[in-house]
């Protein structure tokens, strides 16, 4: 369904104002660049062509319906690997899900659900719940192909998938949100199910024209972020309306609870920069800071087995790789200079080993799936929730020999704190019982201790007992 008003009709005007938010970044942007961005402080969730407007149709829901059937009788099924383990955890959640669904029969929702939930079965029941040509969008080529084997395994169909290599579409069809926004005449009146895999990384102006011309009938989001750092979800239920979240669940949905430490790096090093883009070039190349950074990860690490080290740039992965390599623990690099088949390559040999992944955030957030990752330092001065919520899902699958989970988070003080501080923010509104520690390193004297204003007190032993006493901070 197209939803379109002439201009200087009785309703544009109102339908604009409504469809035009603030961009929630602008402040920091403006201030980090010290610029005026005035020409970025909206964002237009419409599209303008002509003399006409046309909307996102999550706002008109009331008025769609089915107009583009299957021709055959899809139907999901269980797989026979399917666990009893496999169906407490995730039956439940899913079957909440579509019952608000079909209670209310709307065909537009923006369903949140967290790490480790399947979100491909659910897509599979979506589809044969509608019984409808769909299209599903993924965030890459990998997850397009994980996607597939999953409706070969859980359904009586093979779907067909389009991408730069391979252009096919049939009645269910898997294609990138590249493909999508790159080719969208392709899919233009095609479907009437369209089914967004963790959209909000491609939430742009072309992706939002592209979903508008689609001309879908039912559009569903599948997320466990629903909001971007320019972007609330109430911004998003324009596109996706409305919100469905299971609530009030054991650890908020998570298999695992992580437990934080956060590394407080005493910095006294007095630092001269011009913009934000400065200041991490200046903290990479501090040697003092480095090499703090490289001692803990070499006694942190005889407590784990993989390890993922979050870093910004393809040039740190570099230097951390060489002083890891250094100090004779076994290290792999993945950024966007690596190749997807490679990374795979050395992710099944590494499995065997007490391996560090040195990862650059941007390629980390969304395709990579580790399951054995037990461990994160996260060196990576982000901020925003969904940032630091997509950094450390990574180790929270479970595996049968794994029950636990820790996160490093190195807080650079003085010079970061706002950072550090909007982190731990978010660790006690996302993970239900976590255990922060907090750990000062003070650089000057090589001194370590811990430190908590709360009771629980216990003791490890590490690096020749420099760490001795670590009290926990249970957060509700």
């Amino acid at each position: 369904m197209l939803v379109c008003l002439e201009k200087q009709s009785e309703k544009w005007q109102s339908l604009i104002k409504a469809f035009t938010v603030k961009n929630k970044n602008i402040d920091r942007q403006e201030n980090i660049t010290w610029r005026d961005l005035s020409r970025m402080r909206y964002i237009k969730l419409y599209s303008s062509i002509w003399d006409k407007v046309y909307f996102p149709i999550g706002q008109f829901s009331s008025l769609t319906k089915k107009t583009k059937w299957l021709w055959f009788l899809f139907e999901y099924k269980d797989s026979k690997d399917s666990s009893d383990e496999w169906k407490e955890q995730l039956i439940a959640e899913q079957n909440m899900i579509m019952n608000d669904i079909d209670f209310e029969w709307r065909r537009t929702w923006l369903i949140e659900m967290k790490t480790g939930r399947w979100k491909s079965i659910l897509q599979i029941k979506l589809t044969e719940h509608f019984q409808e040509k769909t299209l599903i969008l993924c965030h890459n080529i990998k997850t397009l192909t994980e996607l597939k084997k999953k409706f070969q395994d859980f359904s009586n169909y093979d779907p067909w998938v389009y991408y730069s290599k391979k252009k096919e579409i049939k009645e269910i069809t898997i294609t990138t949100h590249v493909s999508f926004i790159q080719s969208h005449d392709q899919f233009r009146w095609k479907f009437g199910l369209l089914l967004c895999d963790e959209c909000d990384h491609w939430t742009s102006s072309d992706m939002v024209k592209a979903i508008i011309f689609s001309d879908c009938d039912a559009l569903f989001w599948l997320t466990w972020t629903p909001y971007r750092q320019d972007l609330s979800t109430e911004d998003m239920t324009l596109i996706f309306w409305p919100h469905i979240k299971v609530k009030n669940q054991a650890n908020n949905w998570y298999n695992i609870i992580p437990d934080i430490v956060r590394v407080m790096y005493n910095n006294s090093t007095v630092y001269s920069f011009n913009d934000r883009h400065d200041m991490k070039e200046q903290l990479m190349h501090d040697k003092s800071r480095l090499e703090q950074q490289i001692k803990f990860v070499q006694e942190a690490h005889k407590q784990s087995k993989i390890w993922l080290l979050l870093v910004d740039r393809v040039e740190e992965c570099s230097i951390f790789y060489e002083q890891i390599t250094n100090i004779w623990i076994p290290c792999y690099i993945m950024n966007w200079e690596t190749k997807v088949e490679d990374d795979e390559i050395w992710i099944k040999q590494m499995k065997e080993q007490k391996w560090i992944i040195v990862w650059t955030s941007q390629k980390v957030w969304r395709w990579v799936d580790i399951p054995e990752i037990d461990a994160i330092y996260l060196f990576y001065p982000c901020r925003f929730e969904w940032q630091v919520v997509q950094a450390v899902w990574r180790a929270l699958r479970t595996t049968p020999t794994k029950k636990s989970a820790i996160l490093y988070d190195w807080c650079d003080i003085p010079v970061l704190k706002g950072q550090a501080y909007s982190r731990a923010s978010t660790y006690k509104q996302e993970y239900i019982w976590c255990k922060i520690t907090t750990l000062d390193i003070n650089p000057k004297n090589n001194e370590t201790t811990h430190e908590s204003s709360m009771t629980n007190k216990w003791v490890t032993d590490i690096q020749n007992n420099e760490w001795k006493v670590i009290q926990q901070e249970r957060l509700l």
